[in-house]
C-alpha cells in the first residue's frame, strides 16, 4: 500500500534529495502519512450544509480527500501543498493510527475488532476498544483512539472494519497514520500537485 505525505512546495527539492525526515509534528515525533486507500467522508449530523459538504467531499479523488484531512495546517498558513506518494518500507512498521471514533459507531467498531484475530492491531493502552468504550459515561462522545498497527495487511483490515462499522473521515486529523522512521528518497513514487 502506498501512502501520501503532505509538504509545503518549498520543501520538495529537499525531500527528493534527502527523503522525508522524522520531525516534531502535531502528533509528536514522527512523519504523518495517509493511506492511499478510499475512506469515505462521513458526517453524523443532519445539518444540510454538512450533508452537502459530505457529498461534495466524497466526489474528490483519494489524494484530494486525504489532502483535505492532512494538509489543513499547511493551507491555513498560506502554503502551496504538494503530496508525496511513498512506499513505506517494512522497517517503518509498526505504525500508529490516530482515529476519531464517533459514539454512533463506537460499540459496533469495538465488537467487530473483538471478533477478529487482531494480534496485529492493538489499542495503545493494551485494552480492547470495547473495554475503553465501556468506561465512557457520556452517551455522546468522540473518542480519539490510538492504535498500533503491525503491518500493511493489518492496516487494510483495520480500515475495512472501521468502514463496516459505519466509520468515515471528517475533520482535520480524524485519521492520521504516523511512522517514527525516516523515509528515503528512493521510496518516493510520485509527486501530487
Amino acid at each position: 500500500m502506498d501512502f501520501i505525505h503532505f509538504i509545503d512546495k518549498s520543501k520538495l527539492n529537499l525531500v527528493l534529495k534527502n527523503g522525508i525526515k522524522v520531525t516534531d509534528c502535531y502528533r509528536g515525533k514522527g512523519i504523518l502519512i495517509y493511506p492511499n486507500k478510499e475512506i469515505s467522508f462521513k458526517t453524523y449530523s443532519s445539518e444540510p450544509e454538512l450533508i452537502k459538504d459530505e457529498k461534495l467531499s466524497n466526489k474528490l479523488s483519494i489524494d484530494k480527500k486525504w489532502e483535505k484531512i492532512g494538509a489543513l495546517g499547511l493551507r491555513q498558513n498560506g502554503k502551496t501543498v504538494y503530496g508525496i506518494k511513498v512506499e513505506v518500507p517494512n522497517s517503518c512498521w509498526p505504525l500508529k493510527v490516530f482515529i476519531n471514533i464517533q459514539h454512533q459507531i463506537a460499540k459496533e467498531f469495538g465488537k467487530l475488532l473483538d471478533e477478529i484475530d487482531a494480534s496485529g492491531i492493538k489499542y495503545l493502552t493494551g485494552e480492547t476498544l470495547t473495554e475503553v468504550i465501556n468506561r465512557i459515561k457520556s452517551p455522546q462522545f468522540t473518542l480519539e483512539g490510538l492504535f498500533i498497527i503491525n503491518s500493511e495487511n493489518d492496516l487494510k483490515e483495520f480500515i475495512e472494519i472501521f468502514q463496516k462499522a459505519g466509520g468515515g473521515i471528517w475533520s482535520a486529523h480524524s485519521f492520521d497514520c504516523m511512522i517514527q522512521s525516516d523515509i528515503s528518497a528512493k521510496s518516493v513514487k510520485e509527486i501530487i500537485e
